[in-house]
C-alpha cells in the first residue's frame, strides 16, 4: 500500500511539474530570425571600376523574445548581429550586437526599452523605398544624425487615435571627444501618426555634440503606387565634434521615393535623394550630392526575394559615379 501511495505521489508531482513547465513555456517565447543577402555589385567610382561579391548592409541574425508576466505586463528583449555573408565576418568594427541590444517592459502604460538601438530621430526619419538597403537606396536621409544610441532609455506611449509619442535619452557615461571635451547626453522626441494608408512622423533630437536635428516623414499607399518622403535638418551649431565617425555640421537632406507594383510578386522602385552638407566653419567646402536610384524587387515567396538595383550619384564639382547590384535575399 505504501509503495502504491509513494508511486502515486511521485506520478502526481511529476505531472504537476510537467504542467508547470508547459505553462511557463506557453507564457514566454523566443524567436530566432534574420536575413542572408548576397549578390554581385559593380562600382564605377574613381575611374577604377570594380565588380565584387557583396552582402549588402543587412545580412543579420537575431534573437527576440517576450514573457507574459500577468496582468497585461510583459517582459521582452531583442539582440541582433550584422554580418558579411560573403565572408562570414563581423559587419561592424565596434560591437557584436551592433544593430540592437535591448530589454524592456510593456503593458497598458506603454513600453519602456533600455539598451542600444536607433535614436528617436532615426525612428522619425525611417521610411525608405529601398528599406534603407541596396545600392539603389544610397543617400543620407537623416542629415547625418543617424548614430545609434548606447545606454539608451526610451518610452513609447500607447497608441491613441493613431497617435503615439516616443521620448528618449542616452547616457554618455563620461565619453570624451578627440579634443578632450565631454559629450552631452543626447535626448529626443518623436510623434507618430497613422490613419488608414497614411503613416507620418515628426522628430527632434539634441545630439551628443549639441547639434540640434529635426526630421519629418510620410508614406501613403495609393494602391497603384506607394510614396515615401523624408526631410531632415541638422543645424550644426554644437561644438563641432565628430559623432559616430563623421563631422556633420549644418546639413539638410531630402529623400523622395515611389514603389509601383507590376505583378503580385514584383515591384519597380525609384528614389531621388539630395544632401546639402555645409562644413565651411571647419574650412571644408559646401557639398551638394544628388543620388538617383532605380530597382526591381521580385518575391519568389514571402521570405525569398530577387533584386536588381542601380544608382547614379553626382557630387557637384566631381565626376558622376554609377553602381549596380543584383542578388538574392532570404529572410527567416
Amino acid at each position: 500500500m505504501q509503495n502504491f501511495v509513494r508511486k502515486t505521489l511521485v506520478c502526481a508531482l511529476t505531472a504537476a511539474a510537467g504542467l508547470s513547465a508547459a505553462s511557463a513555456f506557453a507564457q514566454s517565447d523566443v524567436t530566432l530570425y534574420g536575413r542572408v543577402d548576397l549578390g554581385l555589385r559593380y562600382e564605377s567610382a574613381k575611374n577604377q571600376p570594380t565588380t565584387q561579391m557583396d552582402s549588402g548592409t543587412y545580412s543579420a541574425i537575431g534573437f527576440k523574445g517576450k514573457e507574459d508576466l500577468g496582468g497585461g505586463l510583459k517582459a521582452f528583449f531583442q539582440i541582433e548581429h550584422r554580418l558579411d555573408a560573403s565572408t562570414g565576418a563581423n559587419k561592424s568594427d565596434t560591437s557584436f550586437f551592433n544593430d540592437i541590444s535591448v530589454i524592456g517592459l510593456s503593458g497598458n502604460f506603454g513600453t519602456v526599452r533600455m539598451g542600444r538601438s536607433d535614436n528617436t530621430l532615426n525612428i522619425a526619419a525611417d521610411p525608405d523605398v529601398f528599406g534603407g538597403d541596396f545600392v539603389g537606396g544610397r543617400g543620407n536621409r537623416r542629415a547625418g544624425a543617424d548614430e545609434k544610441w548606447n545606454n539608451g532609455v526610451m518610452y513609447f506611449t500607447p497608441e491613441v487615435a493613431g497617435l503615439q509619442a516616443i521620448v528618449g535619452a542616452a547616457l554618455g557615461e563620461n565619453a570624451s571627444f578627440t579634443d578632450g571635451s565631454r559629450e552631452k547626453n543626447p535626448f529626443g522626441l518623436t510623434v507618430l501618426y497613422k490613419n488608414g494608408n497614411l503613416t507620418s512622423a515628426l522628430g527632434y533630437m539634441q545630439r551628443a555634440n549639441q547639434d540640434k536635428a529635426y526630421a519629418g516623414s510620410a508614406t501613403y499607399d495609393f494602391g497603384v503606387a506607394k510614396t515615401f518622403l523624408t526631410v531632415a535638418h541638422n543645424n550644426g551649431k554644437g561644438n563641432g565634434q565628430i559623432v559616430d565617425g563623421e563631422q556633420d555640421g549644418k546639413r539638410t537632406t531630402y529623400d523622395l521615393g515611389v514603389a509601383v507594383p507590376v505583378s503580385a510578386a514584383g515591384s519597380v522602385r525609384a528614389k531621388y535623394n539630395f544632401d546639402r552638407k555645409d562644413l565651411k566653419a571647419t574650412g571644408a567646402a559646401l557639398t551638394k550630392t544628388h543620388d538617383l536610384g532605380l530597382g526591381y524587387w521580385h518575391h519568389l515567396s514571402k521570405r525569398t526575394q530577387l533584386y536588381v538595383t542601380g544608382n547614379v550619384e553626382k557630387i557637384e564639382g566631381q565626376k558622376t559615379t554609377r553602381a549596380m547590384d543584383m542578388g538574392v535575399s532570404h529572410s527567416f
